[in-house]
């Protein structure tokens, strides 16, 4: 299901007007077996070597290609994540354990307000199950600051960093490739061979290592694709001419800011439903425009008033609705015109015993008919228990028997219906008014 959606979505936006590259998404199983049904992944094949897909082909356009990302932020996670549970790891060859970030925070906290790395705390080291979203604790703890800090204590000699090299060179390959990940701002984009350029595919060269531990066998298929993704589309944009690129924009930060203020509009319910949410985003749309025209400090120079803007709300408001009612009715004189025409196409319209009329046919008998039927039915069938006279029995009874209509057969089972109720409705009622009896 989720991968019609995307394609759906990506086909409008591109009738929109806009030009779908890629598609970004966070680690969730979901989205994996969305990666697996297009056929992404980044697998060890019979060669022993890394076989990375990480593009389709466009479903608008053949020439063109959909690539697919994962979110950088939510990936620098799941590597803390996956190195606080297990303590070790390595990453090309490079050799990497967790209890040194530990044993930083704990020299520090000794050193009081001088310490090596000041923003590390408690909740970086062992974090809550809340704490372990917000990205601030991973990008921290894998900082420049904090490699710098270890290889100070290694050069001081002390006894718990003395093999602590590998650690410190992985915090420094993580911050760069995270800083090359996330620009956002021009100075420090993304140019053609510039320094951040050339970190992305040096990270890439030890992502092809078979011997990758660092973190789980699914963040790592999701660091592959995301950085062949990434560099394949920086390609693209260079060629079309692009100064540099905003690698932020390949993240779903954006987005997450979008919920989050949506959530903050819904007041105490922040898990809003699918109307609910569409209402706080028409809400906002119309909010947002109205409160920079009332409140802000430059005079459009169309020199409309606010009170012009507000009417012109209105106006459309009522414009959508009618138009709304309009189709409505549009779809009914529609619908009731197609059961018409398909109605009068019937053969033997008239005739009363017509099988696609008899579940309908509501007008050709009285409600005395089925009083008849019914009465006359109980008679024969209890006859037995107030008369022996064969002759009696067999005047109740006929071998050539109209045949019963359906309109008289639903009437008489809803009879009964109603009448098993109300029955059962009085036993109830005589039930509990012998309980009350009891207690008073």
């Amino acid at each position: 299901i989720l991968s019609k959606l995307l394609i759906m979505a990506v086909l409008k936006l591109e009738a929109a007007g806009l030009e779908i590259i890629g598609s970004v998404c966070d680690g969730a199983t979901t989205n994996k077996s969305m990666w697996h049904e297009f056929g992404v992944k980044a697998a060890v094949d019979s060669s022993n070597e890394i076989q990375i897909i990480c593009k389709i082909s466009h479903p608008y356009d053949d020439n063109r290609h959909l690539y697919f990302l994962s979110d950088t932020p939510h990936l620098i996670k799941c590597i803390r994540n996956h190195l606080m549970q297990h303590r070790t790891g390595t990453l090309c060859g490079i050799d990497i354990n967790f209890k040194y970030y530990i044993d930083l925070y704990k020299n520090d906290c000794q050193r009081g307000t001088l310490r090596l790395a000041p923003k590390i705390t408690q909740n970086h080291i062992q974090p809550s199950c809340f704490q372990k979203m917000i990205v601030s604790y991973a990008t921290q703890l894998f900082s420049r600051t904090v490699a710098n800090a270890i290889h100070i204590l290694r050069e001081n000699a002390v006894a718990d960093f003395r093999k602590s090299e590998g650690t410190e060179k992985f915090t420094r390959i993580i911050n760069d490739f995270f800083d090359a990940m996330n620009a956002t701002r021009k100075k420090n984009g993304i140019r053609k061979n510039d320094d951040f350029h050339q970190t992305i595919i040096t990270f890439r060269k030890y992502l092809l290592s078979s011997t990758n531990t660092f973190t789980s066998t699914m963040t790592l298929e999701s660091l592959r694709v995301t950085v062949e993704s990434t560099l394949e589309i920086l390609e693209i944009l260079f060629n079309l001419g692009f100064e540099y690129v905003l690698t932020c924009k390949l993240n779903q930060d954006a987005i997450e800011k979008f919920f989050g203020i949506l959530r903050n509009m819904g007041g105490t319910d922040d898990h809003p439903t699918i109307t609910t949410f569409t209402q706080l985003f028409r809400l906002m749309c119309i909010y947002t425009p109205t409160k920079l025209k009332i409140a802000g400090n430059v005079k459009d120079s169309s020199d409309i008033d606010c009170s012009a803007s507000l009417v012109e709300y209105v106006n459309t408001l009522r414009h959508t609705s009618r138009k709304n009612e309009n189709q409505r009715a549009e779809r009914r004189q529609f619908i009731d015109d197609l059961l018409v025409d398909r109605i009068s196409q019937l053969p033997n319209v008239k005739d009363s015993t017509n099988v696609y009329l008899l579940d309908h046919d509501y007008c050709k008998t009285e409600t005395t008919d089925a009083i008849i039927y019914h009465l006359a039915g109980y008679v024969a069938f209890k006859g037995p228990s107030f008369t022996n006279c064969s002759e009696c029995l067999n005047s109740l009874k006929s071998e050539t028997c109209p045949v019963l209509p359906s309109t008289i057969v639903t009437r008489i089972y809803f009879f009964v219906k109603i009448y098993n109720r109300e029955l059962l409705s009085s036993s109830k009622k005589t039930k509990l008014d012998k309980k009350k009896a009891k207690l008073n």
